[in-house]
């Protein structure tokens, strides 16, 4: 090799020569072609940044992007022809939206279109729709070497073992894109190594660098990379996989949820998994911003978890969303994925769930002002909450907690204060709001002869009323300033004298926690009710 590179390199000598040097996997495939004569130029094309290259031989990178829209409906025109392409408008936009204007996956297409007279852009993008099938209709039946899927192979197969597993299971991922704390949950490695293993990824234009920190494939690639998935790896990696990236989301998103409204009631969590910490956050502003930037990340966890029958990751993350859709207002993503919860905790037969998801789901809807639909839902809500208080009443022996208890701390949390519920009114859009606040325990409380317990009136707010379980069922409206007079007198006309949850409020053989849960679920639903009747009233 070294004398044939030598004598290539004299022939050379003193020529004015340009070399191209095309597909190149690595620096020390080429270095032996480099003349040595300034008179000559090397143009070297690669899916690789080629480092040590620019490092050592001073080579100048160029990077090259898709094209621009304007360019890639230029190149269908001079495929095509002018006439076809402006006969349908869209139909070319969305062609080359669906080769994501990669040339060659472009002239591949355009090349299909070309060779068919009769046939249609729009009757392509069709074909293009179906993700399983789009490497299959980007392929040539002659030429291997202009097949989407094998240009892809020559990439992938020059990875090491563990970054070509890393790749395929990047490509379970159903979100747009993803950070290195999510990549190393979904692959199943520390956080350095996933940062490792991304970068290798980036390097050799197997995924793209979409910011700081965040990286993201091209639909192709990220076809490519499911189908690798399910060919190479097995259905136990793959679920596994999946889970732990969406029980990482579910923990980061609770965890942001807690910044976001501390003193809302949070769904509970089994503990995290060791290996694989949540996202923290110290401020409010983290915490709204990493759930503004992961919105299409959790919105595609929620929808892949209820596809794969994880129900209670697919209850409890539209649930733990609250705060941020409260914050946000982005109310047609809120009522989608409430929806596919509602489904889910119904499916997983979670009947606390599932009313905890229709509550949320009728404030959004009273919100919204679509009153009747929201006084359906919370009834329906409040029907689950009367539901399961008359089963427990049924069968007092039970006291086991229920497949999905609602409490206010984290899993293995030691809790400081108490948990009983107080109703407080907040400022919201002009008008007032109730919330389900934790008090810490009064000093002077003590136990009575009847069993319950006196508290001091609570006078840390404005807006605080003394509306303790016992006290709220049977409250008029002068303790809830936010009712009108025609409101209250509804809810007193609606409320029967003795509901199932107040007699089990009382029942010895349940334990306070199950009652506070009853008696906060049926209050929240009471009062939200009452408010989307008062508004359909006033409308």
């Amino acid at each position: 090799m070294e004398a044939q590179s030598g004598l290539y390199r004299s022939l050379l000598d003193g020529r004015r020569m340009l070399i191209v040097l095309d597909n190149v996997n690595h620096a020390r495939q080429i270095r032996p072609l480099l003349p040595a004569s300034p008179s000559c130029q090397v143009v070297v094309t690669s899916r690789s940044r080629l480092s040590g290259l620019a490092a050592r031989e001073g080579a100048s990178r160029v990077s090259l992007n898709p094209l621009s829209a304007a360019d890639a409906t230029e190149l269908l025109r001079q495929i095509i022809g002018t006439a076809r392409v402006e006969e349908e408008p869209g139909a070319h936009a969305a062609l080359a939206h669906r080769c994501v204007n990669l040339p060659l996956a472009l002239r591949v297409a355009a090349e299909r279109v070309a060779a068919h007279p009769q046939s249609r852009l729009a009757d392509l993008v069709e074909e293009l729709d179906v993700e399983r099938n789009r490497l299959n209709v980007l392929a040539t039946d002659d030429d291997e070497t202009t097949v989407v899927r094998t240009v892809f192979s020559w990439s992938y197969r020059a990875l090491q073992p563990e970054t070509a597993q890393a790749f395929r299971l990047l490509g379970l991922h159903s979100g747009s894109d993803l950070d290195a704390q999510a990549a190393a949950a979904l692959i199943g490695t520390t956080v350095t190594e996933a940062k490792r293993l991304l970068g290798l990824l980036s390097s050799v234009c197997l995924l793209e660098e979409g910011g700081r920190d965040r990286y993201r494939f091209h639909d192709l690639l990220r076809i490519y990379a499911t189908e690798l998935a399910e060919a190479e790896e097995t259905e136990t990696i793959r679920k596994d996989a999946i889970l732990r990236l969406l029980s990482w989301y579910l923990h980061s998103t609770d965890a942001a949820d807690r910044i976001l409204m501390p003193q809302r009631r949070h769904v509970s969590l089994e503990p995290a998994h060791p290996d694989h910490p949540p996202r923290s956050f110290s401020t409010h502003g983290q915490a709204l911003d990493w759930c503004e930037a992961e919105l299409p990340n959790l919105i595609g966890a929620i929808r892949q978890a209820a596809d794969l029958r994880f129900h209670e990751i697919a209850w409890k993350l539209p649930n733990a969303l609250w705060s941020y859709f409260y914050l946000r207002k982005h109310w047609a993503d809120q009522l989608a994925v409430l929806e596919i919860g509602v489904h889910a905790a119904e499916l997983a037969d979670d009947p606390n769930g599932k009313a905890e998801n229709l509550v949320i789901l009728g404030l959004a809807l009273r919100d919204l002002h679509r009153t009747d639909q929201a006084i359906s839902v919370l009834e329906e809500s409040l029907a689950m909450v009367r539901a399961c208080s008359a089963s427990r009443k049924r069968s007092p022996a039970t006291n086991k907690p229920s497949a999905s208890p609602v409490r206010s701390t984290t899993a293995g949390e030691k809790p400081t204060h108490c948990t009983t519920p107080v109703t407080l009114t907040t400022a919201y859009g002009g008008s007032k709001r109730p919330s389900l606040i934790t008090r810490k325990p009064s000093t002077s409380a003590r136990t009575s002869t009847t069993g319950r317990a006196k508290h001091k009136p609570c006078t840390n707010s404005a807006h605080a009323t003394s509306a303790w379980p016992g006290q709220r069922r049977h409250a008029n409206s002068g303790t809830r300033p936010w009712l009108s007079s025609r409101t209250s007198a509804h809810l007193k006309q609606k409320r029967p004298a003795a509901s199932s949850t107040g007699a089990l409020l009382h029942d010895g053989a349940m334990d306070g926690g199950r009652r506070q849960r009853i008696s906060a679920a049926h209050d929240q639903v009471l009062i939200s009710k009452t408010q989307a009747l008062g508004e359909r009233n006033l409308m």
